[in-house]
């Protein structure tokens, strides 16, 4: 049973949001941002139900069994208020949401900081960042190979990842803006490299489109550079405004591995990994495919 008591104090500009696809260190990230700042760390509170609506906000558990765990929901920028999921968002950026699924990390306690932690928000960062230009977000992007390759992984684990080009046919909008010239591409992937290929590519490629990057409450970080400086981290200090951190006290916190981490659950660890579920076919559609995307110059770093 959930037992935690939360109390969420932080005023609505004392919010952190980290995001970036599934399996690109969002977890690692969030965790040490609210170990070393003392933050409320509230994981994935924008999984959708059956009916388009935030799941974690409607119930204090989680029923796993309506949740679109790989449902991407896109939000253009320009709809400010007049979002059907302005409150609902807002709601969430102010902590005002008591999950057990959100907060599974978090130790009972008072809080005045909160870490939000998404991989569903891609597509509506551009939203995010515009609508609440205060909100400062630490937008993830890890390699693509090794991305996929910890993706298929930990489905070998029964975690479930995966993509159906159908949700993207289903936000006529999205369809629209950015994607329809790569619907048959899309509609082509057979295999769950593929599929999962194009799944990195939009949700990687559309914020990136929109400019996320560039604006000025974003910090654009990439995975394979915060595992290997430390000296890296502290840009994402002064990015979220956090008193000075130890060095040896993040040092510490660097080594712990993320409570989602392939290292709790092989000895093969998860970073810097092999591509070792990925076959040499799989490797040549995921580099077709984000050639087609023109994501290169992204996933190499440029």
């Amino acid at each position: 049973m959930f037992r935690n008591v939360i109390l969420d104090f932080g005023r609505n500009d004392a919010c952190v949001f980290v995001a970036g696809t599934g399996r690109s260190g969002t977890t690692w990230i969030a965790q040490i941002l609210a170990s070393m700042t003392g933050a409320r760390h509230i994981f994935e509170p924008c999984l959708l139900d059956g009916g388009y609506e935030f799941a974690t906000l409607k119930h204090r558990f989680l029923n796993e069994s309506y949740a679109l765990r790989d449902y991407q929901l896109y939000i253009p920028p320009g709809l400010g208020e007049s979002s059907a999921y302005f409150r609902p968002l807002s709601r969430i950026l102010q902590g005002r949401v008591k999950n057990e699924w959100c907060d599974k990390f978090t130790h009972s306690g008072v809080y005045t900081r909160r870490v939000i932690k998404e991989i569903r928000a891609n597509l509506f960062l551009a939203y995010l960042s515009q609508t609440w230009p205060n909100l400062r977000i630490i937008w993830v992007i890890r390699d693509v190979f090794d991305t996929i390759n910890s993706q298929v992984a930990m489905s070998k684990r029964e975690w479930h990842f995966d993509w159906d080009h159908q949700q993207i046919v289903s936000q006529q909008q999205l369809l629209d803006d950015w994607l329809a010239a790569y619907l048959p591409s899309m509609r082509l992937a057979v295999t769950t490299a593929e599929r999962l290929a194009h799944r990195w590519c939009v949700e990687t490629m559309v914020p990136y489109w929109q400019g996320v990057q560039a604006r000025r409450n974003v910090q654009l970080v990439r995975y394979e550079q915060l595992i290997n400086d430390v000296s890296v981290w502290e840009s994402i200090v002064q990015f979220v405004r956090a008193k000075s951190w130890s060095r040896a006290r993040l040092t510490e916190v660097l080594r712990r591995p993320s409570p989602t981490s392939r290292k709790l659950f092989d000895d093969s660890g998860d970073r810097g990994c092999t591509l070792d579920n990925l076959s040499a076919e799989d490797i040549a559609a995921i580099r077709r495919i984000v050639a087609l995307y023109g994501a290169a110059r992204v996933t190499e770093g440029k």
